[in-house]
């Protein structure tokens, strides 16, 4: 069972968990849907939630929900370098 959300996510790293939700909406990290009564993973995050979770159809194995979490933080937009003092 899908549906849409509209909920921001942040960025993930960490451990990688198998994980299968029976009561509650867990929202996909990479196709932004939520799910439940499927089979999903669920790893660490380092900012606000303690938990992100990818759903099967992204990520069907561990290795999988790594390469997808190396594809996001590669898009990234990286931090401006610092501006030269001016003496």
């Amino acid at each position: 069972m899908k549906r849409n959300n509209t909920k921001y996510t942040h960025v993930v790293g960490g451990d990688i968990y198998k994980h299968y939700g029976l009561f509650f909406w867990q929202e996909c990290f990479f196709c932004n849907k939520e799910f439940r009564r499927e089979a999903g993973y669920r790893f660490q995050m380092h900012v606000d939630r303690p938990w992100v979770y990818s759903c099967d159809e992204c990520s069907s194995s561990k290795e999988d929900v790594n390469e997808n979490v190396k594809k996001f933080k590669s898009k990234r937009p990286k931090a401006p370098a610092a501006l030269p003092r001016k003496p």
